[in-house]
């Protein structure tokens, strides 16, 4: 697994090239309904080559900023990039509705917790703990790398469920295992993708990404699972609504 402290790798030239043009479309240096130059301008500006350019402009377009046709070139359908999953949030039942709306296809056999991890997650005594890894789906396409720590009298629950996971899990341990939830905490923040989560969701290590760890307590058994997501910044989006 890697390391929370792994360095990110140095982006790849095409990377590059997707993040200037993207950067100057949000600046309207190509307005929407504007045609992008062609593959062999933007190749001789950059210095690359025709394949490399492509690439860039296919992440262009899955990030919904510009639409491709053969013989018609990239126009630009939008300034924003388009999420691959938007979330909002209010109560339980929308925790719920995420997990109902996606699925978690495990990468890695379930693995004992390292003192490190427990440190960093606040878990206590990490003999305590198993987890394992994974990417979080929705209508098929990747939209995070996620982790999730059971404690080990727990560990039933991930062998039943097998590969993709549908539902809650926190749900499965309450339903099984007869407990009452408590409360949900939710911590937000920024982060970049590390290499190994990169890789996994088939985007480019450093690029910005959110991320997520929930912490779910039970009035008989305290913290019974701590999960965090990772999602690249193009492909979800969260909103939370206030009541006034």
């Amino acid at each position: 697994m890697e390391s929370a402290l792994s360095e990110p790798a140095k982006p790849t030239r095409w990377a590059e090239i997707a993040t200037d043009l993207a950067e100057a479309i949000q600046a309207r240096r190509y307005p929407v309904d504007s045609l992008l130059p062609s593959e062999t301008a933007l190749a001789a500006t950059y210095g690359v080559s025709r394949f490399t350019v492509r690439e860039a402009l296919r992440r262009l377009s899955e990030r919904g900023l510009i639409s491709r046709r053969h013989g018609s070139g990239s126009r630009v359908v939008s300034s924003l990039p388009r999420p691959a999953y938007a979330l909002a949030v209010d109560s339980e039942s929308d925790v719920l509705r995420y997990a109902a709306a996606t699925t978690i296809r495990v990468a890695d056999s379930v693995r004992e917790a390292t003192g490190a991890q427990a440190d960093l997650l606040g878990l206590g005594n990490a003999d305590d703990w198993m987890y394992l890894t994974g990417v979080r789906e929705s209508r098929g396409k990747r939209i995070g790398a996620v982790e999730v720590y059971l404690r080990r009298e727990y560990r039933a629950v991930l062998d039943e469920l097998g590969s993709p996971v549908a539902g809650a899990i926190y749900q499965h341990i309450l339903s099984r295992y007869g407990l009452t939830l408590k409360r949900i905490e939710q911590t937000i923040g920024a982060t970049t993708l590390k290499p190994m989560q990169a890789r996994r969701l088939r985007a480019e290590a450093g690029e910005p990404a959110l991320r997520i760890v929930r912490r779910f307590h039970t009035e008989e058994a305290a913290l019974i699972e701590v999960s965090v997501s990772v999602h690249p910044a193009s492909r979800f989006e969260y909103t939370l609504n206030i009541d006034a």
